[in-house]
């Protein structure tokens, strides 16, 4: 409990604090590594997250919750400021405090009662939110006891509230239609809702902002506080599958009452004969000149700018483009200035050759080249750029991406790097052990292509692939955190990634033997080959299921491969349903450890999965390529499985 609130004497707790921070430290609560660089750096930046939460807990009127975090990261920096601070980490710790002083004000102007923040000065971080609602917030109790039912409670209320912008249309890349959908998060924003911390949910903060839903039905407290029980409680899904229509589950139909729109004739696709390329040419225009006004949030005249199928769709004056016909065009007459006020709205008219490059792609049909008309502008143009690079030039977007991920996860450690003939390893581990790294993912590519019988005259990726190293634990917990906006599980010590442009992998190695460092590497090499196989269109567990499965045929003595076999019959007594490991009704860990023992039996037969990757990466839906090629949909499959299991 804070000590504000326990109604002891100030100057008393003053004087105490050194002796409780001490006391702390012995006990564990504060880091005893803190007296080392390497623990000052975790402590200051645990302190940050923490700071973080407490604001994210008062702007959702949890304010106990709130000044309970804030105490933490009072306590945290305080031990800090007792000792000597590195002087290679002055900067950030500035940061920090400057971070603790704006919270630890804003927490106080919406009502938490918090003893004195007693640091040097900082510098203030800017960007930071604070708490928007006033009062005390309190917990109803049992309430977190109580599960909340995504298809009886959730699925309603967010049809109730977000069925316009959502569900009928995707705005900002984000669409609510599925519980797929949800789970999968938004262009613009990445994922929305983290199982399991409804506090790092973009979701929740929005609507606990007051920034979502907009018009007049909004969200009321006893909605707000289910839809974060709903997250804390890991974001279950009791439907009978994760593709069900919300809209169904809340009772309604797709076509009842809908919103007011307008039908649209879809764009067609592009011949290949164009001159102009949508994507590659004419959405980074767009997306830099008009999404300052025609953004995802309160786009002016209804017309949001962020992804294709907004422009397609137009706003409150119709659709703005007609293709073929450019002299009817709304959006060339406006950046023309004809009609109407001049786009873009006190700013430089675009260059005369830039609005005759969208006039060119208008007589020409306005073909669509991309992949999904409701990706965002500025990813469209990514995967175009990544589809015409070559595969050096895809190499150095790697890089930079790669790079700035670092630069977010862990800031004030430079990274090293090197470079083999497919990977670029980067990391705060030394170089020989970098290298050496490099040389287990070079060997293991040889062995995952061969276990996929991936095709020898043809390459396993088109350009390298990235692998971010991490010293410490704590690197790894903070890049999920930082970067991927999830926390990722205590078991895990590695995990890769896969968007069409980025292809990585995040590994904490071993550093006593304690398993085999190149076995952890090929697991990741294997998942980045078969998403990369299936264009991103695999479901993650499969993949998921598939880079373990590699791991275990690599070295099915390796420890880390042991402990699931020896864990997966646990996992599979908290199934409900044969197929929830496919459905996403369980944690990460346990979907991964099914879905390692499933696609492990089909690999049995790897000429299936690699008919299974060639399918879905030439456009087939997953689910209907898995029919066709083992006769059974995989939640068919997988009910045969456990059976045979469970004998």
């Amino acid at each position: 409990m804070p000590f504000a609130r326990t109604g002891y004497d100030r100057g008393m707790i003053a004087r105490f604090v050194p002796i409780l921070l001490f006391a702390l430290v012995l006990a564990g609560d504060v880091n005893a590594d803190a007296v080392s660089r390497q623990g000052q750096r975790r402590e200051i930046s645990r302190s940050s997250t923490l700071a973080r939460s407490a604001a994210r807990s008062a702007k959702q009127g949890k304010l106990d919750v709130a000044a309970d975090e804030f105490e933490k990261a009072q306590l945290r920096m305080e031990a800090l400021a007792v000792g000597k601070v590195d002087s290679r980490l002055n900067k950030l710790f500035a940061r920090a405090v400057g971070l603790l002083r704006q919270v630890h004000q804003q927490l106080g102007e919406a009502g938490v009662t918090l003893r004195p923040l007693e640091l040097p000065e900082g510098d203030p971080e800017e960007g930071t939110q604070g708490p928007t609602r006033k009062g005390r917030g309190r917990r109803e109790k049992g309430s977190e006891r109580k599960q909340v039912s995504f298809s009886e409670e959730v699925a309603p209320l967010l049809v109730a509230k977000c069925r316009r912008c959502h569900i009928e249309a995707r705005k900002g890349g984000f669409s609510l239609a599925t519980y797929v959908d949800l789970l999968s998060g938004s262009d613009e924003a990445g994922m929305v809702v983290v199982r399991g911390k409804a506090a790092s949910s973009v979701m929740i903060d929005l609507v606990a902002s007051g920034e979502m839903p907009r018009g007049p039905d909004r969200v009321t407290p006893q909605e707000l506080e289910l839809l974060v029980r709903w997250v804390n409680q890991g974001a279950q899904n009791d439907a009978t599958t994760t593709t069900v229509p919300l809209v169904e589950l809340a009772g309604m139909s797709s076509e009842e009452d809908p919103p007011e729109r307008r039908q649209v004739e879809p764009a067609q696709a592009a011949t290949g004969d164009e001159t102009v390329r949508f994507a590659l040419e004419i959405a980074p225009v767009l997306a830099e000149a008009c999404t300052g006004c025609h953004g995802s949030r309160r786009a002016r005249a209804e017309f949001n700018l962020t992804t294709f199928q907004g422009l397609w769709e137009g706003g409150e004056s119709g659709p703005p483009v007609a293709a073929g016909n450019p002299e009817q065009s709304l959006l060339l007459m406006r950046l023309k200035g004809e009609g109407g006020d001049r786009m873009p709205l006190d700013r430089d008219p675009l260059p005369a050759e830039v609005i005759a490059r969208i006039e060119t792609w208008i007589r020409e049909g306005a073909h669509f080249d991309g992949a999904r008309r409701s990706d965002s502008l500025t990813r469209m143009n990514t995967l175009a750029r990544a589809d015409a690079a070559s595969p050096e030039e895809l190499s150095g977007m790697r890089k930079d991406l790669a790079l700035q991920k670092w630069r977010l996860a862990i800031p004030d450690e430079q990274a090293r790097t090197i470079e083999t003939e497919w990977f670029l390893i980067t990391g705060n581990l030394p170089l020989a052990q970098l290298t050496e790294l490099g040389q287990f993912a070079e060997n293991q590519v040889q062995q995952v292509t061969k276990l996929f019988r991936h095709p020898e005259d043809q390459p396993w990726l088109k350009s390298r692939m990235t692998i971010l190293a991490c010293a410490h634990r704590y690197d790894y917990s903070e890049f999920g955190i930082m970067v991927e906006q999830r926390e990722v599980p205590a078991s895990w010590r590695g995990h890769w990634g896969y968007d069409g442009v980025d292809a990585y992998a995040v590994i904490h190695p071993a550093r006593h033997g304690e398993f085999d460092n190149s076995v952890l590497v090929g697991q990741q090499v294997a998942g980045v080959y078969v998403a990369a196989q299936g264009y991103g269109r695999l479901p993650r567990w499969f993949v998921e299921g598939a880079a373990r499965a590699a791991a275990a045929k690599l070295d099915s003595g390796d420890a880390r491969v042991k402990t699931w076999e020896k864990q997966i019959p646990a996992a599979i007594t908290r199934l409900q349903k044969p197929d929830d490991f496919i459905q996403g009704k369980l944690s990460l860990e346990l979907e991964g450890l099914l879905a390692y023992g499933f696609v492990r039996n089909l690999l049995k037969k790897p000429t299936k999965v690699q008919k299974l990757l060639s399918e879905v990466g030439h456009g087939t839906e997953f689910d209907t390529a898995f029919t066709r090629i083992y006769r059974a949909a995989p939640a068919e499959l997988a009910a045969v499985w456990l059976e045979r299991i469970r004998r």
